[in-house]
């Protein structure tokens, strides 16, 4: 078995169990929420699960990782391979809830007689866009859990009390930065708007759309180099 393979099922066995409880979890909750009509509105926690699940069970396989940190970094793969590993099984277990719930609002769709969950499909482009749009933040926030967590390990190099105390700080200042920049990209920098009707009117800067794909992967190249040169066993 090569390394890369046997990494990827070491991941999928650390989250094998999460991913089992959650899946009951997300099926139970659609069937329950159709049967009673509960004030939960569907849509909104389809939004939250198809954004925060992939970051989630990343965070949550990192931190698994934390309690035995050594065993994990004396592995010979690279620091990009171990933490895309974890993205990778992430993703793919994330696929076949999204197939499932998907079928089950669409079964749900077609026993619904009060009209709750009627469907009213958007053009095709405008579907895909949205879908780039919430991949494209998933993998920001995939990246920037795996900054925090290798920021986290690398300042209890120095200090072990307030390795926690620091990281929030960082992250504070971190967006305070980001918000800035994003605010002089678009209010400096001469924009081509590429306008999408998508629901009430609501327009898409490009500009941005751009910036965060650069953010994702600038965050995840510093959390290699982190794990690589200061996280030591």
């Amino acid at each position: 078995m090569s390394p890369t393979l046997g990494m990827l099922k070491k991941d999928f066995r650390m989250i094998r169990f999460r991913f089992i409880m959650f899946t009951i979890f997300l099926f139970l909750s659609m069937f329950t929420h159709f049967q009673w009509n509960s004030g939960i509105h569907l849509g909104a926690f389809s939004l939250f699960f198809y954004l925060f699940y992939v970051p989630a069970f990343v965070w949550a396989g990192l931190h698994t990782e934390g309690k035995n940190l050594h065993q994990w970094l004396h592995n010979p793969l690279p620091a990009w391979r171990l933490l895309s590993s974890k993205v990778f099984i992430a993703i793919l277990t994330f696929i076949p809830l999204l197939i499932g719930s998907i079928a089950i609002t669409l079964f749900l769709n077609n026993q619904d007689h009060k009209g709750f969950y009627s469907i009213n499909f958007p053009p095709f482009t405008t579907f895909l866009y949205i879908v780039a749009i919430v991949l494209l933040i998933t993998l920001f926030l995939v990246s920037l859990v795996c900054l925090l967590w290798t920021t986290y390990h690398g300042i209890r190099q120095f200090t072990e009390k307030w390795a926690w105390v620091l990281n929030v700080l960082l992250l504070f200042i971190y967006n305070w930065i980001l918000v800035r920049l994003a605010h002089s990209a678009i209010s400096w920098i001469p924009v081509v708007y590429s306008q999408w009707k998508i629901g009430t009117h609501s327009y898409i800067n490009l500009i941005v759309l751009g910036f965060i794909t650069m953010l994702t992967i600038i965050q995840f190249a510093i959390a290699c180099w982190i794990l690589d040169r200061k996280v030591e066993v």
